[in-house]
């Protein structure tokens, strides 16, 4: 038997099932990552806004919620934040793509994970109000990095050292593979980890550096999180900055 329930969630991932449904992937608040499906929502006459059905619109949901099951049944969609500026640059755009890929990677189904879903709106709700900050994304993977129990903060490195990425080993040569951390990147990643969103204007990182860092932080997932495979969105936000 199903039981109806309400939610507020962010989409993090869309794709079109048969001719006019749309199954959802959607961070709920308090129920974790939840797949859904929504029929007739792209006929011509639907009740349903196409804005509440984007990939990263803030939502509120009713849906039915039954045991044994991984695909629920929408009853109402629609939004309760409209973004704006977050639709209409490319940048934030690519930047906010990233981060829902990044989070579906990251996050279990089987686990609540409101501190994410609070973590990930906060970003979105920054990226959609300032036309500076350009580092939210970089941001947000270090904050996802230390949610999921990885904390960089005590590793300390003097100027002739390197943290190995895929082994987790301080070396004073620089590894081959070319996955690591050196004491400026330790750095930038520590005043990260340590920095409120508020403030994340003033974090002025470079674009190459900003790559270097994403890539190895990707890497780092690989090392540390099961199954965890590349982040295909990374290379459009890096086309998008070029």
């Amino acid at each position: 038997m199903s039981k109806l329930r309400k939610e507020k969630g962010i989409i993090v991932r869309t794709f079109k099932y048969g001719e006019s449904s749309l199954i959802l992937d959607i961070l709920t608040e308090s129920s974790g990552l939840k797949s859904f499906i929504i029929q007739s929502v792209r006929k011509q006459k639907s009740r349903i806004s196409p804005s509440s059905v984007q990939l990263l619109a803030s939502v509120d949901i009713d849906y039915y919620h039954k045991e044994d099951t991984e695909l629920f049944q929408l009853k109402e969609i629609k939004t309760n934040v409209l973004w704006l500026s977050l639709y209409s640059d490319m940048r934030k755009m690519s930047m906010g793509m990233y981060m829902a890929e990044l989070t579906k990677k990251i996050v279990n189904k089987y686990e609540n994970h409101s501190d994410v879903y609070e973590l990930l709106w906060q970003v979105l709700y920054k990226l959609e109000n300032s036309d500076q900050s350009w580092s939210a994304h970089l941001w947000y993977t270090i904050q996802l990095k230390a949610l999921s129990g990885f904390s960089l903060l005590k590793k300390e490195l003097d100027d002739d050292h390197y943290y190995d990425i895929r082994s987790s080993q301080t070396l004073r040569t620089k590894p081959l593979h070319g996955y690591f951390f050196d004491k400026d990147m330790m750095e930038i990643l520590k005043e990260l980890e340590d920095l409120e969103i508020e403030h994340i204007d003033a974090i002025v990182i470079g674009k190459n550096v900003k790559n270097i860092l994403l890539e190895n932080l990707i890497e780092y997932f690989k090392v540390h999180v099961h199954n965890f495979t590349d982040v295909k969105s990374l290379d459009i936000l890096k086309t998008v900055f070029e």
